[in-house]
């Protein structure tokens, strides 16, 4: 016999005697516990032809609140289970907006080495190479014959040579951009 059909024939067996115990206490059939107490708590009681086993009330509302709260450890648990699925959609999000952001900064630094290349050659042009040559012509104030300028640019350092029939010359300075 195993636990469950014990314990409902237990518990029919307790309703069958508390229902017919007052209306018919002269009619039924004498009951007789057999030997001790047993392991789960019920005795052995023999009804006429029948033997079962009987509960004291005591164990049946203990049961009764173990299965009150077996039920509502069912209905946490499923809340739980709802909370966790929840939490796993968020971290799913969560992965896809972490990879879409791990783009856009590849994507970005790609823009900014760009960017760092061209602002490099813009630089290279705009202060030119690193060799120029010098050429210019005029004339002085105490002599009025034509006189030519020749200088040589090593970035820059910059080297000027005056070419003029009387005057010759040599110069030497920096250019320093102010804009």
């Amino acid at each position: 016999m195993n636990v469950r059909t014990s314990w409902v024939g237990a518990a029919v067996a307790t309703l069958v005697l508390l229902g017919t115990a007052g209306a018919a206490r002269a009619q039924a059939p004498p009951a007789h516990v057999i030997g001790a107490r047993l392991p789960n708590g019920g005795y052995t009681v023999v009804i006429g032809p029948d033997t079962m086993v009987a509960f004291p009330d005591s164990i049946l509302r203990k049961l009764l609140a173990m299965q009150t709260d077996l039920k509502t450890e069912k209905e946490v648990t499923a809340r739980l289970q709802q909370v966790v699925d929840l939490h796993e959609k968020e971290v799913q999000q969560v992965d896809r907006l972490s990879a879409v952001q791990r783009d856009l900064i590849t994507a970005q630094d790609a823009q900014i080495a760009d960017l760092r290349k061209e602002a490099d050659i813009l630089n290279k042009l705009r202060n030119g190479g690193w060799l120029s040559v010098e050429l210019g012509a005029g004339a002085s104030g105490g002599d009025t014959e034509p006189g030519l300028v020749a200088g040589l640019a090593i970035r820059r350092l910059r080297v000027w040579g005056l070419l003029q029939k009387n005057n010759s010359g040599a110069f030497m300075g920096f250019n320093l951009p102010v804009f």
